[in-house]
Formats: C-alpha cells, sequence, structure tokens
C-alpha cells in the first residue's frame, strides 16, 4: 500500500539494494517499499504523513504561474528543484 513520508533529515536508500537515491529534508516521499518506511521511521530518518506529494501537472503549473521556465523533459525531482524555498 502506498504510504507517504516526510523526510526529517536528508538520506539515501538504496531501493532493491540497487538503485541508491538522495532524499532531502522535508521531501515528500511517495513509496510502497515497505523497508524504506519501516527503516526509514525506525530510525527517525522520516515521518508518515497524510499529505501527498504534488503531481508532475501540479508543479509545472505552480511554476507556470511563478513565471519560472523549466525544460519540457525535466523530471519531477528537477521540477521540484525549480520552486521556491519556502
Amino acid at each position: 500500500m502506498k504510504q507517504t513520508l516526510k523526510a526529517l533529515i536528508a538520506f539515501s536508500w538504496a531501493h532493491q539494494g540497487v538503485t541508491i537515491v538522495e532524499y532531502a529534508e522535508g521531501e515528500l516521499i511517495e513509496t510502497d517499499d515497505e523497508d524504506l518506511i519501516n527503516v526509514s521511521t525506525e530510525e527517525g530518518w522520516a515521518e508518515k504523513t497524510e499529505v501527498k506529494a504534488p503531481t508532475v501537472e501540479e508543479i509545472k503549473a505552480e511554476l507556470i504561474k511563478l513565471k519560472i521556465g523549466f525544460p519540457k523533459s525535466a523530471t519531477k525531482e528537477q521540477l521540484l528543484a525549480l520552486l521556491p524555498k519556502e
């Protein structure tokens, strides 16, 4: 079952023991990876949250509203990096 986590600190995770992904503090992580959910919450790296991560379309709409240009092929992580920090 999908769960949304909020990273409490920056950390890296090796999905399936192979693909390393770095998560930034405050990042919302939507995952069904039970190992990631269990280890990150038990170690205090992340907490479960009801807040949902924005979709790519929502991020693009916000960037357009803010008049911030972005490449059409940008990934979700790249788009998020373009948003002003709150």
